[in-house]
């Protein structure tokens, strides 16, 4: 099978990183991929041949059997470039519950307005796959023509690349003799780690390690500082292949108000590091209470108690996650469910 992906660049976000895993996984079975990106931002390497393209400029759609998508833009480049007549079937990723997305990060006249726009722009597409069954209730009814399915995020992960020594000796020292909480992230209002900051006065005995930038940093940096517990956070700016990192933290932290399917959350269990998360439907419906700690949103006690508990009773969670994980959330199982959807429409 000849598939094109087109993808808004080659950053290390989420989406992209999706995109990357399947391209590799379908590669490695002999599929002939080539993708098509919008920004230069070269963050991932991409096994095979990668163009980048304006959004005025035409690819032949002809020459493929499947052009999947990811994110608006890409979307939008399909509904104002497809033709009735190309042999390509074309499917998108649904990467999040996109209208509260936009709400956060736009507000709610805007956001109502980009996800009207992002949901318009699928109308042309043949296939849409949704990251989680929670988001596919939410928006199948508006694609009555199109074969829609849920496919769960997949990772597995590449340890081939030790972490910088320099980093390690940053993180050890600060850790010292107390108890490490960490995240990874773009550093957004809708990713709420100020409410770990905020948690931390309560609890002396743990330190909370930062990974990623965005334009949420001055804040959190601001309020540690107001709180008194700068001494208590680190922020040591984006890294590459991040869950590298998770195995010197007692417990990996996801406090968001919305996400997609979050990979963080897979590659921290896949590191058998316990986690604790915002108890949203997304969330809820990928693991168990079983597996991973829950704490209700904006409810600081809450997160304080789940944090504790993660760490004391980590061997159940990690035990737990981790077989969840290898059965339902690697690269090989999502990439297989994606050729299935692939064939399907084909």
């Amino acid at each position: 099978m000849k598939i094109a992906v087109i993808a808004p660049s080659l950053a290390n976000k989420g989406p992209v990183i999706v995109a990357f895993d399947i391209c590799c996984t379908l590669l490695k079975q002999g599929h002939d991929v080539k993708v098509f990106y919008m920004d230069e931002i070269h963050e991932l390497d991409f096994p095979c041949e990668a163009d980048h393209i304006s959004f005025f400029e035409r690819i032949d759609f002809n020459e493929f059997d499947i052009v999947h998508t990811h994110g608006l833009r890409p979307n939008a480049y399909v509904f104002f470039h497809r033709r009735r007549k190309h042999r390509a079937k074309f499917v998108s990723t649904f990467h999040s519950d996109i209208k509260q997305e936009f709400t956060i990060e736009h507000g709610r006249f805007w956001g109502s307005i980009f996800a009207k726009m992002f949901c318009t722009f699928l109308l042309r597409h043949h296939g849409i796959a949704f990251v989680s069954e929670s988001i596919e209730k939410l928006y199948k009814p508006k694609f009555r023509k199109q074969k829609c399915v849920a496919i769960a995020n997949g990772r597995t992960l590449d340890f081939s690349q030790n972490v910088n020594i320099s980093d390690e000796n940053i993180i050890l020292k600060f850790k010292g003799d107390r108890k490490l909480i960490m995240t990874a992230a773009v550093l957004t209002e809708r990713k709420g780690l100020y409410q770990v900051i905020e948690a931390l006065p309560g609890m002396p005995n743990y330190v909370f390690c930062v990974i990623g930038s965005g334009d949420e940093s001055a804040h959190l940096k601001h309020l540690a500082e107001k709180l008194g517990v700068s001494n208590q956070c680190l922020f040591i700016g984006a890294r590459q292949a991040a869950y590298r990192y998770f195995k010197y933290a007692d417990v990996y932290v996801l406090p968001s108000f919305s996400e997609g399917f979050p990979l963080a959350i897979i590659e921290a269990v896949a590191t058998q590091c316990p986690v604790v998360a915002s108890d949203i439907e997304v969330i809820r419906s990928a693991f168990t209470k079983e597996e991973i700690c829950f704490f209700i949103l904006k409810n600081i006690v809450s997160l304080q108690d789940s944090l504790r508990r993660a760490v004391e009773h980590k061997e159940k969670y990690v035990k737990n996650a981790f077989e969840h994980y290898q059965s339902s959330y690697t690269v090989e199982v999502m990439s297989s469910r994606y050729l299935d959807f692939f064939k399907s429409i084909v």
